[in-house]
């Protein structure tokens, strides 16, 4: 358990350096970067089994990875549309 621990806390460790670096915002990075990086092997998985001639189970983990992440990213979309939109509106 401690080996899968330590990657994802250097990952997520990184992610207030890259922001520095880069001026991306840690939401950005959070939400949209983080969960394409996480899902690129599942992506890869799709990839291998397809070339094993083996089409449902390579279209199941891709369609499954690429709804993970549109549910990610949408919901934050959703989240961040709703709180501009409130934030614009003219006071009473």
């Amino acid at each position: 358990m401690a080996l899968l621990l330590l990657p994802r806390r250097f990952l997520t460790g990184s992610i207030e350096d890259v922001s520095k670096s880069t001026g991306l915002g840690d939401a950005f990075l959070g939400m949209i970067v983080l969960p394409i990086a996480g899902n690129a092997c599942e992506h890869i998985t799709a990839v291998i089994v397809a070339m094993k001639n083996k089409m449902d189970l390579a279209l199941g983990v891709a369609m499954g990875s690429s709804l993970q992440v549109r549910v990610r990213v949408a919901s934050g979309c959703g989240r961040g549309g709703a709180t501009f939109s409130a934030s614009r509106r003219a006071p009473p």
